[in-house]
């Protein structure tokens, strides 16, 4: 599975499912799947994808969340 320009991806914590990543080369979008803590407080629990890099950097992202989630604290 290609992880697009991302070298790895894992979960951190104690997590209730599994996390993924899921990268459509055709639009170039990620899906970032994950069942954690929320990110507040004493517990942290997530899934992310990484890459190695050096040197000055610029980030920027566009990012949606599903309209199906009823989660509300949703990150």
């Amino acid at each position: 599975m290609s992880l697009g320009l991302f070298d790895s991806d894992a979960d951190v914590g104690d997590v209730r499912h599994a996390g993924s990543v899921e990268f459509d080369a055709a639009s170039g979008n990620y899906s970032v799947a994950g069942g954690g803590e929320n990110l507040w407080r004493y517990q942290d629990a997530f899934h992310f994808a990484w890459t190695v890099v050096s040197g000055d950097i610029s980030l920027a992202a566009d990012i949606a969340f599903p309209d199906d989630s009823t989660e509300p604290h949703r990150k």
